[in-house]
């Protein structure tokens, strides 16, 4: 019976030595994605902000052309 508790007891001690060690490897992988985390909300907000400004380029080209097309207009009806 001593033997039979011994190899029990030993099993036990190897279990939570590997239990101990995924806990860590866990710790170690959590510890690795919070930068990550900061660098993808990093782009998230910057490509946002493209987005922002490409929508005020393309509302100021198609003022532009509208004016063009004014000025156009304002040419022709002179010219005539």
């Amino acid at each position: 019976m001593t033997t039979a508790t011994g190899r029990i007891a030993d099993v036990i001690e190897a279990r939570q030595n590997v239990s101990g060690n995924v806990v860590a490897a866990l710790g170690a992988i959590a510890d690795s994605i919070a930068p990550i985390r900061g660098v993808v909300t990093g782009v998230a907000s910057a490509v946002e902000e493209q987005s922002a400004v490409t929508q005020e380029i393309s509302a100021s080209m198609q003022l532009a052309t509208q004016s063009v097309a004014d000025v156009n207009r304002n040419r022709e009806a002179l010219a005539s």
